[in-house]
């Protein structure tokens, strides 16, 4: 969780919750007497401000026994911003993390006008916007 710049923000005896310091909790995980695993195609996405971000995410994965999945790098099938990893770990879930920043140069020019949208702020791929309609 360090590396996606959480932190325990609590713990009790049926759950534990991450989250940015001083902050509530952005990932609680709960105990739970009947667990169904999710399924194929399910995965946990975690946004970054900046691409750094996503190569520590990666490379934490990996030392704690996650594997690679892709790589970072561009993935400009969700758009000409979108730079990502991902992960699989032990249970077989695919994790991922991804940043929408720009170098300054490009900013304007692949963000169509819109840089604020560029800066961190976590978007959706078309896929994603439809399952949400």
């Amino acid at each position: 969780m360090k590396s996606i710049g959480y932190t325990k923000v609590f713990a009790d005896d049926e759950a534990v919750g991450y989250g940015y310091e001083g902050g509530d909790d952005k990932l609680c995980l709960k105990l739970a007497k009947d667990v169904t695993i999710p399924g194929e195609g399910f995965h946990l996405a975690f946004s970054a401000k900046e691409r750094n971000q996503v190569h520590e995410f990666h490379a934490a994965a990996l030392r704690h026994g996650g594997r690679c999945n892709g790589a970072p790098g561009p993935r400009s099938e969700y758009g000409n911003s979108y730079y990502a990893a991902f992960v699989l770990i032990p249970t077989g879930i695919e994790l991922k993390r991804s940043s929408t920043e720009l170098p300054n140069s490009r900013a304007a020019k692949d963000c169509n006008g819109s840089v604020s949208a560029c800066r961190g702020t976590a978007v959706f791929s078309t896929w994603q916007r439809a399952m949400l309609a």
